[in-house]
């Protein structure tokens, strides 16, 4: 199986470079320039070497793999090439997971580009006082933060796109979904400050270390029940019918 997830994910992001969300070498060039360099060189060395330029990196993988992954069914659907990929010899799990790793991949490679790239513009920036880098703590635990957030977005947008009926369709439900998961930021400014009060002193006397392993706990969790679900709503023979 492992060797027809492999066909479907190389498919998956061979498109998703050719046509994915962001478009053309220009389009990579400006967004690598943007994300791995301007924003972690802005606050200059020792903010850099604090791990803060990871905050930037923390919600883009969400928004990177949600701008292709709604194409996933519902784009070889509009197509008319959804039923010569179910009428192929490779597994409902194949097709499934080749796709959601697909997208997972897509955006975790265009982050560890930015990363990379961040790291060597501190170098030419800032190497005149040895080697710098992130502190190696913070830079695993954004990894492994993307990879989850890179995760729950593909759940969702595979979720989405099993159902849609064009690619059009699907963008649009995903874009309510982004909406929906950003909207507590967009209410804290006008929450009173008495109410977060209670909720701000809990943190400062709160292990970073167990909240931020129970928060990657929790979105782990939540990735496998959303493939789960996939898993379970994904019917080869309703989809052809469809």
């Amino acid at each position: 199986m492992f060797a027809d997830i492999w066909t479907v994910l190389r498919k998956e992001l061979t498109e998703y470079v050719v046509q994915g969300g962001i478009r053309g070498k220009r389009g990579y060039l400006i967004y690598i320039l943007v994300f791995g360099v301007f924003l972690p060189l802005q606050g200059g060395e020792e903010v850099f070497r604090s791990g803060m330029p990871l905050l930037f990196l923390a919600w883009m993988p969400f928004l990177l793999v949600s701008s292709i992954v709604a194409d996933s069914f519902a784009g070889e659907r509009e197509r008319h090439t959804l039923e010569t990929l179910l009428a192929t010899r490779l597994s409902d799990q194949a097709i499934l997971f080749g796709k959601i790793l697909a997208a997972a991949f897509y955006g975790m490679g265009i982050i560890l580009i930015c990363l990379l790239t961040s790291i060597i513009a501190a170098n030419v920036a800032f190497g005149g006082n040895g080697f710098v880098i992130y502190p190696p703590l913070a830079l695993i635990g954004a990894l492994i933060g993307c990879l989850l957030a890179a995760g729950l977005a593909a759940g969702i947008g595979v979720l989405v796109s099993l159902r849609a009926s064009t690619a059009r369709q699907a963008q649009q439900t995903m874009s309510i979904a982004i909406l929906v998961l950003l909207l507590p930021f967009y209410i804290l400014p006008f929450v009173p400050p008495g109410m977060l009060t209670p909720i701000a002193v809990m943190l400062e006397k709160a292990n970073v270390m167990v909240v931020v392993s129970g928060l990657g706990c929790g979105l782990l969790l939540l990735d496998i029940v959303l493939i789960l679900i996939a898993r379970m709503r994904f019917k080869r023979e309703q989809m052809i019918l469809d």
